[in-house]
C-alpha cells in the first residue's frame, strides 16, 4: 500500500481571543497540529471492541490547555511529535466535558468547540492571568488525540477564548 492510498487524520486548531469590552476578535491563531500515536491507538481500540462493548475511556471528552514547551521556549516551543503523550503536557486549564460542543460538519470530520470565559478562569485560579503554550484533545482515559504547542498566549479577565478544533480524515 502506498502512503497516497492511506487516509490520514489531520487536525486544525483555531484559537480566537475575544475582547470582552468590544466583542471583537483581538487575536487569532490557526494551524495544523499533531495527531498522536496514543490517540490513533485509542481510535483503533474503540472501533475494534468485541461484542459492541465500547469502553467510555475511548470517547473524546475534553480540551486541555498547558504551559509546556518541550525543549523550546515560551516564544518558540518545540513542536510535539507523533510519539508525544498526555504526560508531556503540563495542564493549566481543563475544559469540562459538558462545555465542549461536538459537531460533524462533513463526512469524515469532527469539530470540537468551546468558549472560555477568561474572567471565570482566572478568578477560579486566584490569579490575574494564566499563560498557556499548548492544547490537547483528550479522551476520557486522559490520553491525547491531538496536540499543539504555540508561542505563549494569555488568558485574562478581559479576554474570552474561543477554540475550534477540527479533525478530518484526508487523502
Amino acid at each position: 500500500m502506498n502512503i497516497e492510498d492511506t487516509m490520514l487524520p489531520i487536525g486544525i486548531i483555531k484559537i480566537e481571543e475575544i475582547d470582552k469590552l468590544s466583542d471583537q476578535v483581538a487575536g487569532r491563531y490557526e494551524e495544523k497540529n499533531t495527531i498522536t500515536a496514543e490517540g490513533l491507538d485509542n481510535i483503533m481500540k474503540n472501533i475494534s471492541e468485541k461484542g459492541g462493548n465500547i469502553s467510555s475511556n475511548y470517547v473524546i471528552s475534553t480540551i486541555v490547555l498547558g504551559d509546556d514547551v518541550g525543549n523550546g521556549s515560551a516564544t518558540s516551543p518545540e513542536p510535539p511529535s507523533i510519539l508525544s503523550t498526555y504526560l508531556d503536557q503540563f495542564p493549566v486549564v481543563s475544559v469540562d466535558e459538558s462545555d465542549v460542543v461536538k459537531t460533524y460538519p462533513a463526512t469524515g470530520q469532527l469539530s470540537l468547540g468551546v468558549l472560555l470565559d477568561g474572567e471565570s478562569i482566572v478568578n477560579s485560579a486566584g490569579v490575574e492571568t494564566i499563560d498557556y503554550t499548548s492544547a490537547t484533545i483528550r479522551f476520557r482515559d486522559d490520553k491525547c488525540l491531538s496536540y499543539k504547542r504555540f508561542p505563549v498566549r494569555t488568558i485574562s479577565r478581559l479576554i474570552n477564548i474561543r477554540i475550534t478544533w477540527t479533525i478530518s480524515f484526508s487523502q
